[in-house]
């Protein structure tokens, strides 16, 4: 069956480990007062280094331009944690995705002087906000560009709570 499935050009994921958050607040400042002041600080801090460093987020479609990048990122990190993986998704898993999931497809690209250098794609339906997927180039940010947790975390929260979105899945691979 996975070959058959395979040679129709569906893709091969690993186990991926869920896990959500209610979303339950008005805005952002009411999420962070929600925290610990500790947790409140260090994530202020975080959003600020990023932006202090160059790095913009903003919400992106799929485009035959950015496919291609987005296919090497996340094999990047996917090559971090297996190094004997070789399942580079092809550029078309994210045009074929683009194009069939359309509006449902939330992707944030973070860029440093116009240069992609990370992303997170979420799947949106309804009242629920699935974080899919993460692409990095490590070798373009350092440890005080934070751009990994304003992308899987920051970003979709702020957008969960203007959009009335109800819970968020977190996914990580289980290998």
């Amino acid at each position: 069956l996975m070959k058959n499935l395979e040679s129709l050009n569906y893709t091969k994921f690993p186990n991926i480990v869920t896990f959500y958050l209610d979303v339950n607040w008005s805005n952002f400042d009411d999420y962070l007062n929600s925290l610990k002041p500790g947790m409140r600080k260090k994530i202020r801090r975080e959003i600020k280094k990023c932006s202090d460093n160059g790095v913009t987020i903003k919400e992106e479609p799929i485009t035959e331009t950015i496919a291609g990048k987005l296919s090497e990122l996340e094999a990047i990190v996917s090559s971090k944690y297996d190094p004997t993986s070789n399942n580079k998704l092809p550029n078309s898993f994210f045009l074929t995705l683009q194009k069939y999931a359309k509006d449902k497809i939330r992707l944030f690209v973070a860029r440093k002087n116009d240069e992609v250098i990370g992303f997170s794609l979420s799947l949106h339906h309804k009242d629920v906000l699935d974080i899919y997927m993460y692409g990095s180039d490590y070798a373009a940010q350092t440890n005080t560009f934070f751009t990994y947790f304003n992308l899987a975390y920051y970003n979709p929260i702020q957008l969960a709570i203007d959009e009335k979105i109800k819970k968020i899945y977190f996914r990580y691979l289980n290998k």
